[in-house]
């Protein structure tokens, strides 16, 4: 008896139910559930904000040792061009002054070259030992 009453308020008030139940439906799907999106390290996984978020920090954080490992690397090699240089300078100035017909002490010369090719050569180990320090340092 009390079915067939229910049954007659739900057909003489179909629109008005089906409005209650889309409207459960949807503060259903919006209270209960969190919005996700695709991550920023795997595409196939779904995350919510809070996780893009973390992810979004790691990955910055991983790009900046990047940047920083990468401005190291350009130190060293604008040192080395540096040392290069100043090689081909000093070769230079020796082929001018014995050009001009200037005599050209050879101990000078071998002095002078092994002292660019050593202070080169020795920056290059310091720079190197300082990036290894610092790359142990932030492992740990």
């Amino acid at each position: 008896m009390l079915w067939k009453k229910l049954g007659e308020l739900v057909r003489h008030n179909v629109p008005l139910v089906v409005s209650i139940c889309i409207v459960f439906s949807v503060l259903f799907w919006a209270g209960g559930c969190e919005s996700t999106t695709l991550s920023l390290t795997t595409p196939d996984l779904k995350v919510t904000r809070a996780e893009l978020k973390i992810e979004y920090e790691a990955t910055m954080a991983s790009l900046e040792q990047q940047v920083i490992q990468l401005e190291k690397v350009v130190v060293l090699r604008e040192q080395d061009l540096d040392r290069q240089d100043a090689f081909k300078q000093k070769l230079f100035e020796i082929g001018v002054a014995l050009g001009e017909g200037g005599e050209v002490n050879p101990v000078g010369v071998a002095t002078s070259l092994f002292a660019l090719l050593f202070t080169g050569s020795m920056m290059n180990s310091l720079v190197k030992d300082r990036i290894i320090k610092t790359n142990n340092k932030s492992k740990s």
